[in-house]
Parts: structure tokens; sequence; C-alpha cells
């Protein structure tokens, strides 16, 4: 993942550290899209190190 962001959405009711992701995708140079059922998640940002970089909540209607 070199020189991209992973971003993973997490629905916002589930524990962290027992979590799987409902869908994540890898920016870079190309744009995605992220596949979400209605609902609450967390999404995470994080560098190729996986350092955390951003978190914020969202709401799919």
């Amino acid at each position: 993942m070199a020189n991209g962001y992973i971003v993973q959405a997490f629905y916002k009711n589930e524990e962290p550290g027992i979590r799987i992701p409902a869908d994540q995708l890898v920016i870079g140079k190309k744009k995605g899209e992220l596949y979400l059922f209605p609902g609450d998640y967390i999404l995470e940002i994080k560098d190729e190190l996986g350092i955390l970089k951003e978190k914020r909540e969202i709401c799919i209607n």
C-alpha cells in the first residue's frame, strides 16, 4: 500500500478488537467507493503504516 491510505467502515455497535470491517478500500492515486448498507458506521482512515489518521461517524440512509 505504498503512498496510500486505507479507509475502513465498521458498524458503530461493534467493539474495537473484535470487529470486522463492513467494507474497506485503499485510496491513493485512484478514487474508490465504499458499498455500505443503511446504518451507522465508524470510518477509520489509516496511513500505509496502519497509523490512525482520522476517525469519524457516518450514517447511511
